[in-house]
């Protein structure tokens, strides 16, 4: 099975760098790795059917080794051990290990970490530590935040002592620091007590490994069983392949259906009152990022599904990301606010009304007829005119530019020369206001 990083790069390089939740990406323990998962050189002394029953007051008062080691130390921690107690906190830790905090009558606790399976390939002990994982989910949910419980269990493990944490120290820690890692088998002896009940008893008694038997002379002795299967990249990868082509379908379906239907244009869309908008711009930029991120968390999920490892509550994080959008919110609301505080149902003083823009209409040219190659003086008489309007008169050749000595909205007085021609012809004046409204009027002028 591939790694999630074999996912295609954007995707996966935005959840990676966005993402707040520790323990989104498929992490293992660093400190001491090998010996929590008894891959380490020395867990071959390990008696795995020899179990020692002993309770947390005996654990936590054991000498802890002095000085930090990078090894497993014989005696403690090359015992197996089995111990009665009560479950009272769990959650699953950002290395991906399952943190439970034991606690016995007298308040004394210490910590059981069940490791993840995905994390101990090549362990002697990865099918146990996996029917430990299946046992304790059926029975309660983890996520990344400590939950409370009380619950009778036997938990079965090795020793190991833990590097001390800073400060407090993590939560139910023994005082010598003393821990069952890794986990090895657990039984509930009675359903939590926020559990529903179950139509059949799903307590697991405790039963220690039993002891290889000796092969038969003359026989072969049975093989091992095989690791359990881990799920085929031909499934990942048709999941995939589907959620890739229903993603980028919808996408496209989706612009085609904008612009077919609304003749929808993206620089229409980032505009408000016809001025580009920065809020409309910063949401549509998150609403992008958001997307890739949400695509990303898609296949992560997916990946971590079909390879049994548990998929984290990231609500907040999906939710904080929602806060790329407050600017547009802000302004919407602001437009609102604004809009109901200048209504007159308020109190408020609306603004006045853009009076209509009449059309220029000509009624009369004086004089009706003029002559030609001498400077004449013509007065139009009409509506409408803009006092930035301009005149044009066509004829029969070239078209003339009049000069305008004086303009109201009623009248335009005009000096003009019309060129001659050797019979009679009629022009046309072309008065055209800057918002492209024209009216037209027509004279004679005479031949030569």
């Amino acid at each position: 099975m591939r790694k999630p990083w074999a996912l295609p790069f954007p995707f996966l390089a935005a959840a990676v760098l966005v993402c707040s939740e520790p323990a989104f990406a498929a992490t293992c323990p660093v400190e001491l790795g090998d010996v929590k998962i008894l891959r380490d050189s020395l867990a071959s002394s390990i008696k795995l059917t020899q179990i020692k029953d002993a309770t947390i007051a005996d654990l936590t008062a054991l000498p802890r080794p002095a000085g930090v080691t990078k090894q497993r130390v014989a005696g403690t921690e090359t015992t197996v051990f089995r111990l009665r107690a009560r479950l009272t906190n769990f959650k699953r830790e950002a290395d991906s290990d399952y943190h439970l905090v034991l606690e016995d009558e007298n308040g004394g606790t210490m910590i059981a970490e069940i490791p993840a399976p995905a994390c101990s390939a090549g362990s002697p002990v990865q099918q146990q530590i996996q029917a430990a994982r299946n046992t304790f989910d059926a029975t309660l949910k983890t996520t990344t935040k400590m939950q409370e419980t009380d619950v009778p269990v036997v938990v079965t493990g090795v020793g190991f002592f833990d590097i001390p944490h800073g400060g407090a120290g993590q939560l139910g820690h023994a005082p010598n620091n003393i821990e069952l890692h890794p986990v090895l088998a657990i039984a509930f002896e009675s359903a939590p007590p926020s559990a529903p009940p179950t139509p059949t008893d799903e307590t697991t008694t405790f039963a220690p490994p039993a002891e290889p038997e000796a092969a038969q002379p003359g026989t072969a002795a049975a093989p091992a069983a095989a690791p359990a299967p881990t799920t085929p990249d031909r499934l990942y990868w048709t999941v995939f392949w589907i959620m890739t082509g229903l993603y980028v379908i919808s996408l496209l379906g989706t612009v085609i259906a904008l612009r077919r239907t609304l003749d929808w244009r993206l620089g229409d869309a980032l505009r408000e009152d016809g001025k580009p908008s920065t809020s409309r711009l910063i949401a549509f930029l998150g609403l992008l990022v958001l997307m890739v991120i949400y695509v990303g968390i898609g296949y992560v999920a997916v990946w971590r599904v079909l390879n049994n490892q548990p998929v984290p509550d990231i609500s907040s994080f999906l939710l904080s990301g929602l806060t790329v959008f407050a600017p547009y919110i802000a302004n919407q609301v602001k437009q609102m606010v604004q809009g109901a505080a200048s209504s007159p149902a308020a109190g408020g003083s609306a603004p006045p009304p853009t009076p209509a823009k009449v059309p220029p209409k000509v009624i009369s040219v004086t004089p009706n007829s003029v002559s030609p190659a001498v400077s004449t003086q013509v007065t139009v008489t009409g509506s409408g005119f803009d006092p930035k309007a301009s005149v044009v008169i066509t004829t029969p050749g070239a078209p003339v530019t009049p000069s305008i000595t004086a303009i109201s909205q009623n009248q335009i007085q005009l000096s003009l020369t019309m060129p001659a021609s050797t019979g009679p012809y009629i022009a046309v004046a072309h008065i055209t206001n800057p918002d492209g409204a024209e009216a037209t009027g027509s004279f004679q002028v005479a031949g030569t």
